[in-house]
């Protein structure tokens, strides 16, 4: 994917978070920018790995606001005792359709080119630190991703039981969090002086070519348009 189509993506996804107030309309809207990942896909390897990081991060959520979050008042009460929050519950479920959305959003950025990134970037005449950090946060989702996928076999090599059944992992999340958060933030510090060492930021960089929009983009932006409307006509109903 483009970066001008990720960054289409990101805008119309903050807007449908921000501007859908029903929960339905963000559900409709995450449903559409599923079929626009799915039709854009040639491989679902990477569409299931979104969706299984979503279960393994989104229901926790879930569960903690239906279940455990003390400032919604209890409905009833199943399973000899454990409290079901009403409110709770659909509270959760619209941090569940954000996050869902957050989601798409990740998977659709981690599929772009970083060096296409880097490129859009500067031909922007951006600040050298947006286009740091902009590059650098792309590269970032790869690389929590590729730790944590670690973190899981380096734990089931131990005898840790945290999968690859979808409950282990979510019990496994506290014990894999701290790991990759720490590996990352130990990372940045080194990748910080690499990008000093080659004297990135000293001067102005160069665009090799100017940031056009093909024919892929403006495909990308009816999609999206097209959620946002479905979303809209979803608030009105």
């Amino acid at each position: 994917m483009s970066p001008l189509s990720a960054a289409l993506s990101t805008l119309v996804s903050a807007c449908a978070i921000l501007g859908c107030s029903s929960l339905l309309s963000r559900v409709v809207f995450a449903c559409v920018v599923l079929l626009w990942l799915v039709r854009r896909q040639s491989s679902f390897r990477p569409l299931f790995r979104a969706l299984r990081w979503f279960c393994v991060a989104g229901v926790p959520l879930f569960l903690m606001h239906t279940i455990a979050n003390t400032g919604f008042a209890i409905s009833a009460r199943v399973l000899g005792g454990i409290p079901i929050r009403m409110e709770g519950l659909l509270f959760g479920a619209s941090v569940l359709a954000n996050f869902m959305i957050i989601t798409f959003v990740a998977m659709a950025w981690s599929t772009v080119n970083r060096g296409n990134l880097f490129d859009a970037l500067v031909s922007l005449r951006l600040p050298i630190w947006v286009t740091i950090a902009g590059t650098q946060s792309v590269a970032t989702l790869y690389l929590v991703r590729r730790r944590a996928d670690a973190v899981f076999l380096a734990q089931r090599a131990r005898g840790i039981p945290v999968g690859p059944a979808l409950l282990a992992r979510i019990r496994a999340v506290p014990t894999v969090v701290l790991p990759v958060i720490t590996m990352t933030l130990v990372d940045a510090s080194g990748r910080a002086a690499a990008l000093a060492s080659r004297g990135l930021g000293a001067s102005r960089v160069a665009p090799l070519k100017r940031l056009s929009c093909s024919s892929d983009d403006v495909t990308n932006a009816i999609w999206l348009v097209a959620a946002a409307g479905l979303a809209a006509l979803a608030i009105q109903g």
